[in-house]
């Protein structure tokens, strides 16, 4: 089942995006078990929201998303669809609880990316598209609030430039076999089209007659008969008269 966060009215002033109320109380309870499954190289609960957040969720100018997914969603302030500021602060904010979220955050995204470099698809790894979708959105906004220009953190920079240069040759992969596919698919047709018209061209074209040498035959089969035509050059008849006079 998925936990339901605890609600307060307003954050706190001294965490203005709730993260103690939202990430940092259910990453105490799912961290580990959430590490240890990508570290195994297979996502098989529902944590990705708090532990690898993301932007909200937009689609032409518009949130389109689950209640959970809004939920957790980074964002700079309260119905906005951006969220960089916000990742920045989620990098910044103090160890609390025992909870670091910029240390969890570098932790399971290096183990993603060790599996990544490994050949293990996203989609495998994530346990399908939807959160293979979520984790090149989260490695797309913590790289660029981590940029120097914002929080400076060069160490999660570089694991998600990483991260999101891996998924890109997935990307290429697919687009490349859908290309290989396609040319094959055209090849068979143009094939198919050939066959086809040499069969048709085969069926109307007349057939050719077949000659037997009358001399190769018995005497028994040769004819004698005053009202059949004389064969042509080299005692060769068409077959189809032989087998007329055989019967």
């Amino acid at each position: 089942a998925i936990a339901q966060p605890y609600r307060q009215a307003s954050p706190p002033r001294d965490d203005p995006f709730n993260f103690s109320n939202l990430h940092i109380r259910q990453q105490k309870r799912d961290y580990r078990m959430a590490l240890r499954e990508i570290q195994g190289g297979w996502k098989r609960s529902h944590w990705i929201w708090w532990i690898i957040p993301t932007p909200p969720n937009v689609e032409n100018g518009v949130e389109k998303a689950s209640m959970t997914n809004s939920m957790y969603a980074l964002r700079d302030r309260p119905g906005a669809l951006e969220g960089d500021l916000a990742a920045t602060a989620y990098l910044q904010f103090p160890e609390k609880d025992g909870v670091h979220l910029r240390s969890n955050y570098l932790q399971i995204m290096r183990a993603a990316l060790e599996h990544l470099r490994n050949g293990v698809h996203s989609v495998d790894l994530m346990g399908g598209s939807i959160d293979a979708s979520k984790l090149r959105k989260s490695a797309e906004l913590f790289e660029r609030a981590s940029r120097p220009a914002c929080a400076a953190d060069m160490e999660v920079n570089e694991v998600c430039r990483q991260i999101l240069a891996e998924l890109d040759q997935e990307d290429a992969a697919a687009e490349e076999e859908d290309v290989e596919e396609e040319d094959a698919s055209m090849r068979w047709s143009v094939i198919g089209g050939i066959t086809s018209k040499s069969s048709s061209a085969a069926s109307s074209a007349p057939a050719q007659r077949e000659y037997v040498d009358c001399d190769s035959l018995p005497d028994d089969h040769k004819s004698n008969d005053d009202d059949v035509e004389e064969p042509g050059p080299g005692n060769a008849v068409p077959a189809s008269t032989m087998e007329e006079h055989q019967k």
